[in-house]
Order: C-alpha cells, then structure tokens, then sequence
C-alpha cells in the first residue's frame, strides 16, 4: 500500500506533485522529437552547405556544359554564396567569376579565346532558373546552338553579353520583356532571322551591339521607342531596305553603326533632330542615296564611304548592268585560260631543265668531279673513222683494189708508247677487201 503524507494516497491519473524535486511537467511526443533533432544536429561533424535551388541548378547546368570550367569551382559545395561578406555588394565568391549579394548569386562573368571548344557547349536552358541575375557574360566560350527563350525570364537582368560565340538561330522576342536590361551584346555569332520589334520593350536598354552575324530584314519602326539608346551597332549583317523615320524620337543616341549592309534611299529630313549624334558609319551601303546628313554637332562624323550619298536617287544603282553581269563568267574563263596556257609550258620547261641540271650534278659527283664542271665540260665528240682505197699488185700481176679503215682517235705518246711495248699495235688499220665496202669512197 501507498501511502501519501497528509493527502492520501495516489490514485491513477493524479500527477506527481510540484515542488523542487518533483516538477510535475508532462512529457509529449513533440517535446521527445525535438531533444532528438538536437541531438542528431550536435552530432553531425560535416554539414554539406546547399544554396538556393535556382543558383544551385543554373551553376550546375553551366559547370556540365562548359568543358574547361574555373578550378575554383567546387562541385562538392553547391553554395559559392555561402559565408560571402564584403563592405559594398554584389561581393565576389569564392568561385571565379560567380558574385553574390543576399546569399544568391547576382553575376556570372566567364570569357575564353573565342573559338569552339571540344563537344560544342551550348547555352544551357537552366540559366533561367538564377532568377536574381543582375549579369550574365559568357563571352568568347565557343558556345553553340541558340538562345535559350527563357532568358529573357531573369526580369532583374541588367547585362547580357554572349559575344564572340558560334551561337545560330534567332534573337528570342522574350527578351522584350528585360525592361531593366542596359546592355545586350550579341556580336560576332551566327545569328539569323530579323531584328525583333519586341526589343523595344527594353525601356532602359543603353548599349545594343549585334553586328558580324546573318541578320536580315529591315529596320525596326518600334525601335524608335528606344529612348534611352546611346550606342547602336548593327555592321556587317544582310539588314535591307529604307532607314525608319521613326527613329527621329532617339534623342539619346550617341553612335550608331550600319556599315557593311544592304540599305538604301535617302536619309529621313526626321533625323536632322537627332541632336546628340556625334559618329555615324554607313559605309558599304551603296543603295543609300540623296544628300548626306547635316552635321547636327560641330563634332560631328560621318563615313559614308561606298554609299550614293551626294548623288541622286535616281543614277544610283548597286549592280552591273545585265550585259555585264552575263559576260563576266565569260571574260574570267577566259582569262583563266590564257594564264594557263602560258604558265603550264613554262613550268614544264623549268621542271625538265632542273631534273637535267640535276642528273648532271650527280653524274658529275659520282665520277669525282665539281658538279659545276659537268655544266660548263662540253659534249664528248663521237669516234669518228676514215677510209683509204688503194690497189696493192698481187705476186700474179693482178692489181686488187683494198679499202683501209682507222678509228681516227688521237692517243697521247705515253699509251702509244706503252701499248707498243706491251706488244700491240693501237694504230694499225684495219684492211678489208674493196668488195666488202663498196659504198665507201675516197
């Protein structure tokens, strides 16, 4: 039996008194959950940082592509933000070319030599994902393929620069929708299709440069709503037709590049307002006609080298005429022809006459002598004979007609000498009756 002082017993269900000794609290399941987290928490010697899910697979996505990525790079710690500080952000991380601010990553600035690297990376589609961009350059990194639509998701962009790549395809329409982006490089890739009107939603844009690519079509009208544009380039495409008047509102425009395309006509009278233009190159367009611009600032400049501007409209014309273009295959055939006949003889000549001059030196090295003697030495005359006819009197009485013939070489008096004592006769004639040379005469 149990006994309680002054209270009674214990009944079931009637708790521990409180007191110092006895507190009384009751134990429930969340209470036994939670002291075993921490206790699993104070266990744990390592603890793998992971940051922001978007980060995280665009920066793995990127590292998967690229074929030589920064070393710096740890695959192992998908957080490059983690523990990241400095007194004035974005601060940069401790991965090349990744910056942070607020734990997320803000900037990613990779460039390489330009030329396509092994695989051919392309733009990964999962860029999209860090949706706290604020710069995007992956210049010079050989990428291919397109553009990935989705970027032009990344509303906090400010810089999208994907120049010196092999990039193809279209500009993406989605990229009107950056309205905070200033900067958009695209030159020097293989880029088609036309300009996208839907550019002009990018209110804030400064600095647009898509020359050296394959872009076709005419000049945007919408593009005048660009009111913030400083610098344009456009060079080096197959852009056609007329300049838009609309263009007139780019109050803010400082340069603007057009060289090396097919526009033509004149210049807009609307352009004249554009006060603030300090270059213009218009070079290689030789359809544009009509009367140059007028200098709208005394620092003015303008390169309108291989245009018509200054002519009229009217005697302008870009192409050769109709005769012309039909006989020029002809007249280069020709010509072709003519360089040929007149080079493949002389080549030949020169080829035997080295091979001869060649043979003559190794004959001439192999006897002993200077190879140079074997050119100058002249030709080696052939033996040459002669013949005498003569009648020599038989003891008979009889004359017999005899024909003598001799080799005709001259021997020095040594070998005559030494020959003669070695018991032969060099020199003597060789003697055959007149029958058997009948045809020889004296």
């Amino acid at each position: 039996m149990i006994f309680r002082t002054g209270a009674g017993p214990l009944r079931p269900g009637m708790s521990l008194p409180r007191g110092p000794h006895h507190p009384g609290r009751s134990w429930t399941c969340a209470h036994w959950l939670a002291i075993a987290a921490t206790i699993m928490a104070m266990s744990m010697t390592h603890v793998t940082a992971i940051g922001d899910p978007g980060d995280v697979l665009a920066l793995q996505s990127l590292a998967s592509t690229l074929p030589d990525i920064p070393s710096s790079w740890d695959r192992q710690n998908l957080d490059p933000c983690s523990g990241v500080e400095c007194p004035r952000e974005p601060c940069p991380s401790a991965w090349q070319g990744v910056s942070c601010s607020g734990g997320r990553v803000v900037g990613i600035t990779l460039s390489g030599s330009g030329s396509p690297g092994p695989g051919s990376p392309t733009l990964p589609a999962a860029l999209a994902n860090a949706t706290q961009l604020h710069q995007l350059q992956l210049r010079g990194l050989g990428l291919t393929g397109t553009i990935p639509p989705g970027l032009g998701a990344l509303a906090s962009l400010v810089s999208l620069d994907l120049n010196f790549n092999q990039l193809t395809g279209s500009i993406p329409v989605t990229l009107g929708s950056l309205d905070q982006l200033q900067y958009l490089g695209l030159q020097q890739n293989r880029l088609t299709g036309q300009l996208p009107p839907s550019l002009a939603g990018c209110g804030s844009l400064r600095m647009l440069q898509l020359s050296a690519n394959e872009l076709s079509g005419s000049l945007p009208d919408a593009w005048g709503g660009l009111q913030s544009l400083v610098v344009l380039d456009l060079d080096g495409n197959q852009l056609s037709g007329r300049l838009p008047p609309q263009w007139f509102r780019l109050q803010g425009l400082s340069m603007v590049h057009l060289a090396s395309n097919q526009l033509l006509g004149p210049f807009p009278t609307s352009w004249q307002a554009m006060s603030n233009l300090s270059r213009m190159d218009v070079s290689g367009n030789c359809g544009l006609c009509g009367p140059p611009l007028d200098p709208p600032s005394p620092d003015f400049q303008l390169d309108s080298s291989g245009t018509g501007l200054g002519q009229s409209c009217d005697t302008v014309d870009c192409h050769p005429p109709a005769g012309a273009r039909q006989w020029a295959p002809i007249i280069v055939a020709c010509v072709l022809g003519l360089f040929l006949l007149l080079v493949i003889p002389l080549a030949i000549f020169v080829i035997r006459r080295s091979l001869r001059q060649h043979a003559a030196r190794v004959d001439a090295a192999r006897a002993g002598a200077d190879p140079g003697d074997a050119e100058k030495a002249p030709q080696e005359t052939p033996p040459f004979h002669t013949a005498e006819l003569f009648q020599v009197a038989m003891p008979d009485g009889a004359r017999v007609s005899m024909v003598c013939i001799s080799d005709g070489l001259r021997r020095d008096e040594a070998s005559t000498d030494d020959e003669a004592a070695a018991g032969g006769d060099p020199l003597d004639p060789v003697v055959f009756p007149v029958y058997q040379h009948r045809g020889l005469r004296k």
